[in-house]
C-alpha cells in the first residue's frame, strides 16, 4: 500500500496509519473537500506571445521583447509613435498581460501625458508672449 501524504511504500496491507507520517490510511477523502479543491482551481487558459501560462507563475517577458517595445516599435517610421501608444494601451489594460509589463505600460503612458501636459503649457505660453510682439 502507498502513502497519499508521503508517497512511500508501506510494508503492513493492514496497517491504519502509515509507519512513516503516521498518516491514517483508511480515511477517505471528503468529496465536499474534493469538490472545494476543484472549484478554486481557474478554468480560463491563458497565453503570452504563444505560449501558455500556468496557474499562479508570471511569464518571463525576454529581452527581445523588451527590446522590440522601447527602442524598434518607436522607430517605425510616420506611424510608430501611434502604434507605441495604442501597444502601450494595449498592454497597460488587456488581460492576458504579464504584471510587470502591465506596470511598465501604465507608467510610461502616465510620464508620456505628464510630458504632453507639460510642453503644451510652455508652448502655449511662448506662444502668447511672442505672438503679441509681432
Amino acid at each position: 500500500m502507498v502513502c497519499r501524504t508521503c508517497g512511500r511504500q508501506v510494508s503492513n496491507e493492514t496497517a491504519n496509519f502509515c509507519e512513516y507520517c503516521g498518516t491514517s490510511l483508511r480515511q477517505m477523502d471528503d468529496p465536499f473537500d474534493v469538490y472545494s479543491r476543484r472549484q478554486e482551481e481557474p478554468t480560463t487558459k491563458r497565453s503570452w506571445f504563444g505560449k501558455e501560462i500556468e496557474n499562479g507563475k508570471e511569464p518571463v517577458v525576454t529581452f527581445g521583447q523588451w527590446l522590440l517595445l522601447m527602442v524598434v516599435l518607436p522607430l517605425i517610421p510616420a506611424v510608430g509613435p501611434l502604434i507605441y501608444f495604442v501597444v502601450l494601451f494595449i498592454l497597460g489594460f488587456g488581460k492576458n498581460v504579464p504584471g510587470t509589463l502591465k506596470n511598465w505600460a501604465r507608467v510610461v503612458l502616465l510620464i508620456m501625458l505628464i510630458g504632453f501636459v507639460f510642453f503644451f503649457s510652455i508652448a502655449g505660453q511662448l506662444f502668447q508672449r511672442f505672438s503679441g510682439a509681432i
